[in-house]
């Protein structure tokens, strides 16, 4: 083997949608919530909530909102963090709140404020806190599988007023490892990549509602991506992971080659990368973006050989063996 040629690039894929989008008004001028959706997609297959992975739907079900209105007095709040269900509604359909939920009613020229989480509250993970109970801050423990969507809304009550539409955001980064085999015969040369990590994720969080930022971050064991094998062309990380924002990422993997022959392994290299990084790359993980760390590897110069004209014999003396002539002596003449 020549060498082991590599590079890291990251490519964020990002598409935004509009904020807020009302639908035609219902009788009555009861308050209503739904159109819940997010507001970028991707396309690989994730665990994170998006329109469409691969043609596999992975749709916001439910949903907390929060909410006050505020006319000539302080702030009242009128949802205390009330759990709204997709059921069977359609897009532009009011979504069911939680059984006991009061109906509440718009007040033209009011101003309201709604605040919705999706995944705020999940055991392990997510931890919503409240101040006067509004959401103040969101503790996250990062487990590579758990998206969490944040959306406020502020609205100015008028004389008739549409459903309120939640287009979340990712409070989180999404990222994939992919390695792409670049030798010509990927039937006889296999790589591993193992050991694959972004060495400084952070593993918990804590995110503040009002301001948009994360703090209180801290990272320990960073986040571990599964293995991979690289046989065909390109090949993908198992499982995409879901990160804490991170500012300039720290990548370690190791890259192993093996020569495969007869349905027999052997491993020709193992190179551990786990001083590399990619930070000349200047890569940060930004909240709402989609990454994918591609590692290209590819065996050296392919091995060929040649000949010379035939060589010439040697027959000098010192190469000749001589062996002695055989006992021709009669046995009648040994026994006299």
């Amino acid at each position: 083997m020549k060498k082991i040629l590599f590079s890291v690039l990251a490519i964020a894929a990002f598409v935004a949608c509009s904020n807020e989008e009302q639908i035609a008004a219902p009788k009555g001028e009861a308050i209503a919530f739904g159109n819940a959706f997010v507001d970028n997609s991707v396309r690989a297959i994730d665990p994170s909530y998006c329109a469409t992975n691969n043609g596999v739907t992975n749709d916001i079900t439910s949903f907390k909102v929060w909410g006050t209105v505020t006319a000539n007095q302080s702030p009242v709040v009128i949802y205390p963090g009330v759990v709204y269900t997709k059921g069977d509604a359609e897009y532009g359909d009011a979504w069911t709140p939680a059984v006991g939920t009061p109906t509440q009613y718009w007040i033209p020229g009011a101003v309201y404020n709604f605040v919705g989480i999706v995944d705020g509250d999940k055991s392990g993970v997510t931890e919503t806190a409240t101040v006067d109970n509004m959401p103040a801050t969101i503790t996250y423990k990062a487990d590579g599988m758990t998206d969490l969507l944040c959306k406020d809304v502020q609205v100015t009550a008028g004389p008739t007023n549409g459903i309120v539409g939640f287009s979340f955001g990712h409070l989180l980064s999404k990222v994939k490892f992919t390695v792409v085999n670049e030798t010509s015969d990927v039937e006889n040369y296999k790589y591993t990549v193992t050991g694959v990590k972004v060495k400084n994720a952070y593993n918990t969080g804590v995110y503040n509602v009002a301001s948009k930022t994360w703090g209180s971050l801290v990272s320990n064991d960073g986040q571990a991506f599964d293995d991979v094998v690289a046989v065909a062309a390109s090949t993908e990380c198992a499982n995409e992971k879901l990160l804490l924002p991170l500012e300039n990422a720290v990548v370690v993997y190791t890259v192993n080659l093996y020569y495969v022959d007869g349905g027999n392994e052997s491993l020709i290299s193992s190179v551990d990368y786990s001083t590399e990084t990619i930070q000349d790359f200047d890569l940060d993980f930004v909240a709402g973006k989609a990454y994918n760390m591609t590692l290209t590897v590819k065996v050296g110069g392919v091995i060929e050989f040649t000949a010379t004209a035939l060589p010439t014999w040697d027959y000098t003396p010192g190469n000749t063996t001589i062996y002695p002539q055989p006992d021709t002596t009669p046995d009648s003449e040994e026994n006299n």
